[in-house]
């Protein structure tokens, strides 16, 4: 869900405060237009895959000085990297710490079960 246009332009950047839902996961609401969505963030998820994403920057960094083509087929390194008019960049701005639900209900958050 994390590559929609909407879910990545507004409601992982829209600001707001998180609430505690259990001892690991927070959750903070949005809606964008008439969709709502939660954000859900686990914070030791969140160090553990910040952790992972740079030590994957740096092999795709060796890797892209090697071999281009080797890279845009592979699903793990797809994921890190922006093909855009045969140039090949490095997606470091990533929101793998963060979970996106989008919700069909109107009600609020505290209607929801997690």
């Amino acid at each position: 869900m994390r590559k929609l246009k909407e879910v990545k332009d507004e409601v992982l950047s829209r600001c707001g405060r998180y609430v505690t839902a259990s001892e690991k996961l927070k959750v903070k609401e949005v809606w964008a237009g008439d969709r709502r969505y939660l954000v859900c963030l686990n914070e030791e998820e969140q160090e553990r895959e910040r952790r992972v994403r740079k030590e994957m920057i740096a092999v795709l960094r060796e890797k892209l000085a090697k071999d281009l083509k080797g890279l845009i087929g592979n699903r793990g390194y797809g994921e890190f990297l922006n093909v855009r008019k045969g140039e090949i960049e490095l997606d470091e701005d990533r929101y793998d710490d963060k979970r996106v639900l989008q919700l069909c209900s109107k009600e609020g958050s505290g209607g929801v079960g997690i």
